[in-house]
């Protein structure tokens, strides 16, 4: 696989020009001047990665950003200072299996935030500033394996919040194996959000303000049936510690 890693050390003098890493089109433009260009982006990135590492200063995102990507499988935007996706900007990317888009300052993850990741099996927005998810923003990421939202702002979940595939309105189910949700804002999960999550083995909820009462037994019930599974709990402040481990 082909890879494409652009740092400001190799593609740009930042000092030079203020527009550097500011615009994500801006510099996605700006590679065709080093490799060969396809339809709306290089080649090379048509048919590979694109890693904006860390530290790129990235501010902005469009609708077009990544159009015409649609073998892109592997994309990682993490480390710089990006304050939402528009909505649609990742339709065109139907076989990316990989997005990482952690340390950035998304606030909101809508119903249309993540349409046409049909191929994802990874997404990684941790510690982004997350206060809110739309409860049929995974709907259709029927690949998503593991999902990643540790160290935002979260202090509400609907129960139909990681669910990827609904029938009729009626029956739903999430095909999310691993989930984090370790240190956010969270005092309580809402009861039947698991219950939508048969293939979960590992959850991850140390370092959450919980709230530990008789609203939060089913939780303990479920641990008890789910024989195989693990998870990680911090439910009552201190160190964190296993609280789902069966052999």
């Amino acid at each position: 696989m082909h890879q494409v890693l652009c740092t400001p050390q190799r593609w740009a003098r930042p000092h030079r020009d203020s527009r550097t890493w500011r615009n994500l089109d801006w510099l996605l433009r700006g590679l065709g001047k080093w490799v060969p260009r396809g339809k709306h982006l290089p080649w090379l990135i048509l048919t590979a990665t694109l890693v904006l590492r860390r530290f790129n200063s990235i501010q902005a995102l469009s609708e077009t950003s990544f159009a015409g990507l649609t073998k892109l499988e592997l994309l990682m935007i993490h480390g710089n200072n990006i304050p939402s996706i528009p909505d649609g900007a990742l339709r065109d990317l139907s076989a990316l299996q990989v997005f990482k888009f952690s340390y950035n300052k998304v606030r909101v993850i809508t119903r249309h935030t993540l349409q046409g990741l049909s191929s994802l099996m990874r997404l990684h927005m941790d510690h982004n500033r997350i206060e809110f998810v739309h409860p049929q923003a995974f709907q259709g990421l029927l690949s998503l394996r593991l999902l990643h939202l540790e160290g935002n702002l979260l202090h509400q979940l609907h129960p139909d919040t990681f669910c990827t595939f609904t029938f009729l309105d009626h029956f739903r189910l999430s095909t999310v194996r691993h989930l984090y949700l370790a240190d956010n804002a969270l005092q309580a999960l809402p009861d039947g959000m698991l219950q939508n999550m048969p293939l979960l083995e590992n959850l991850y909820l140390h370092g959450n303000p919980w709230a530990c009462g008789c609203g939060m037994a089913w939780l303990l019930g479920w641990g008890a049936r789910s024989r195989g599974k693990a998870g990680r709990a911090d439910l009552a402040g201190g160190s964190a510690r296993t609280l789902f481990h069966f052999p």
